[in-house]
């Protein structure tokens, strides 16, 4: 698979390890807000989109 962010190919089944505990994802990861189609790698994912979602989340909460 091509991540839709950085363009480079990943596999369609990817783990990762957080604090010991290994996580797998299949398919890639949603990308929006940052791309409305295709899918992300787990570091585009990680290190773009969540941080971009969190930015959203907090102003969102800040307008209220």
């Amino acid at each position: 698979m091509i991540c839709c962010i950085c363009n480079k190919e990943f596999d369609e089944i990817e783990k990762i390890d957080i604090d010991g505990h290994e996580f797998y994802y299949r398919g890639g990861h949603n990308p929006h807000p940052i791309e409305e189609e295709g899918r992300c790698c787990t570091n585009c994912n990680f290190t773009i989109v969540v941080p971009e979602r969190m930015k959203l989340s907090i102003n969102n909460k800040n307008k209220d």
